[in-house]
């Protein structure tokens, strides 16, 4: 079971504390949402660039197999 992001964790512990403002308090979840997404989403790209260059380097090794 995957536990949350610390960063979650800190954005729902500022929010039960309290802002003055509504907006700041929407301001506050929408930031820490985006940043969640976006940490998610280089996790993401990151395991992708990696099969991604691994089937690259066999593909480019069965090109110079067939031309030699």
């Amino acid at each position: 079971e995957q536990e949350p992001p610390k960063s979650l964790l800190l954005g729902i512990g500022v929010m039960t504390l309290g802002s003055s403002s509504c907006i700041g308090e929407t301001f506050l979840v929408v930031f820490v949402i985006y940043v969640e997404v976006l940490a998610y989403g280089t996790l993401v790209v990151r395991r992708n660039l990696r099969s991604a260059r691994g089937e690259f380097a066999t593909r480019r090794g069965s090109c110079t197999r067939t031309r030699s």
